[in-house]
């Protein structure tokens, strides 16, 4: 931050601005948040790009005269939700950032009247998301393992700090983007599951242990040159790290449907595992694993027909086989994790 100011302040000492930067359009509303957080050079009209957008959030990036940043914008715009994800996200970058620095965007404003974060861009040529490394057939245990001590790391942190408790108290998003979206939406497809997927939303809202990031996914993980770096942290709550682990287990296992995914995404699934649990300290490593395996296979149907899919299962025989085993792991007894991957790799390396 206090290099990218400095070379604003001289830039906007020699009122200098970047070709990129003189000839884009940029949004009125972009224009005031930028304004606001002096970001933007006198008269400059920086050039925008719509990088993604969603029902929840849009990120635009911006050329400005000293550099490209991010904005990412809450949706839908002026409703208190939006704000609440927004704040959540400034201040879950701050903490992070607090524990491991090179784990996450650094944030160089918040713009709370927005909704707005704006954030260090990250080319993606030097930081592609993991879940595009996995599909390009690299990338798989040694980030697994990076991943599950920057995890273990942040869990191990954050366990029992009130004050972190009571920051991260905002429940609706963390309700509403993750836990229904992920289980409760799941049930209404499957109505004969619909009971194992109420339980384990209640084992996703129980405990509050520690802060979780909520959106512990391959697509939400860059590989940086520094190692992982994990983004969007707007439904961040003082939870259970059960849920991280499960997430980001059902992400790597959901690769295994992919033709020659199998292999690769085991590997990396006992890369995470093993690294993470090493740092499980605030209660039994076994505890932690019995409650994340509760809620494993609901979030693994979920890949498929929660609210948010995983964008690469393209096809319907694999979609179909990740129901078949899902279901059957929800239907059945109450698994450990090591059966119930046992039993999905079983399925996907046939």
């Amino acid at each position: 931050m206090s290099n990218i100011r400095t070379a604003f302040n001289e830039l906007a000492a020699r009122g200098e601005a970047s070709a990129a930067s003189q000839g884009g359009q940029c949004p009125p509303a972009l224009r005031t948040v930028l304004r606001d957080l002096e970001l933007l050079l006198p008269g400059e009209s920086p050039a925008t790009a719509v990088v993604s957008t969603s029902g929840t959030a849009e990120v635009v990036a911006v050329d400005l005269a000293w550099g490209r940043v991010a904005v990412k914008s809450a949706l839908p715009a002026g409703e208190p939700g939006a704000a609440e994800r927004a704040a959540t996200e400034a201040a879950w970058l701050r903490l992070v950032r607090e524990i491991a620095a090179e784990s996450v965007p650094a944030l160089l404003g918040e713009h709370a009247g927005a909704a707005a974060v704006v954030l260090d861009w990250l080319d993606p040529t030097r930081a592609p998301a993991w879940s595009d490394r996995l599909l390009a057939g690299n990338a798989g245990p040694p980030v697994a393992a990076a991943v599950g001590h920057l995890y273990g790391r942040l869990h191990a942190a954050t366990v029992g700090r009130p004050a972190f408790a009571d920051r991260f108290a905002a429940e609706h998003a963390f309700r509403s983007l993750a836990v229904d979206a992920q289980f409760r939406d799941t049930a209404l497809l499957h109505p004969d599951c619909a009971e194992p997927l109420r339980q384990a939303a209640d084992t996703a809202t129980r405990l509050r242990l520690a802060l979780v990031h909520g959106a512990a996914a391959t697509e939400n993980i860059l590989v940086g040159p520094r190692g992982p770096i994990l983004l969007d942290g707007d439904c961040a709550r003082y939870g259970d790290p059960a849920y991280d682990v499960a997430s980001l287990a059902a992400s790597l296992m959901l690769h295994a449907a992919r033709a020659g995914g199998a292999q690769p995404a085991r590997a990396a699934v006992e890369a995470f595992l093993t690294t993470y649990l090493q740092h499980v300290t605030w209660e039994m490593p076994e505890l932690l694993a019995t409650r994340a395996a509760g809620l494993l296979p609901g979030m693994l149907l979920a890949g498929v027909d929660g609210r948010a899919p995983a964008a690469f299962i393209v096809n319907q025989y694999d979609a179909n086989r990740v129901r078949r085993v899902a279901r059957s792991l929800l239907l059945g007894p109450p698994l450990d994790l090591e059966t119930i991957r046992t039993a999905w790799f079983r399925e996907f390396t046939a």
